[in-house]
């Protein structure tokens, strides 16, 4: 028992460092650009296109994680593996589901430092909240 409990203590711990990772990425590039360390390369017209292509490519990222981890709980469920196979099972796939959710907020980041456009950033902070 006591090897499950540090199993998923050190699932909660690279959730935790996978979401500060992004924040604080997230919260870099605000910086740079709010200070104008960093001058955004692309003068970009077309705002509402960026915004709603990053928008959409985030929510097929998001539907597609949650879609495909759903698959992979039910499918650790109907095998009749021990519980540390389960949980390695587990283990993998929040981690690919985490992969997929964390993808789109760094790409809207990049986006986001490439044009300085603010509503990126409630988009990063939506991406964020669903993490």
């Amino acid at each position: 028992m006591p090897q499950q409990i540090s199993n998923i203590k050190a699932l909660s711990i690279l959730h935790l460092a996978l979401f500060t990772g992004q924040v604080l990425f997230a919260g870099i590039a605000y910086y740079l650009v709010a200070s104008k360390i960093f001058i955004a390369s692309l003068n970009m017209e077309s705002l509402p296109m960026v915004v709603i292509s990053v928008a959409g490519l985030a929510a097929i990222f998001i539907i597609a994680a949650f879609s495909l981890f759903r698959k992979k709980v039910e499918k650790i469920k109907m095998n009749d593996w021990g519980v540390s196979k389960k949980l390695a099972a587990y283990r993998s796939a929040s981690i690919v589901r985490w992969a997929m959710l964390e993808a789109p907020t760094l790409l809207t980041v990049i986006c986001f430092l490439l044009t300085g456009k603010q509503p990126l950033m409630l988009i990063i902070a939506a991406l964020l909240v669903i993490f």
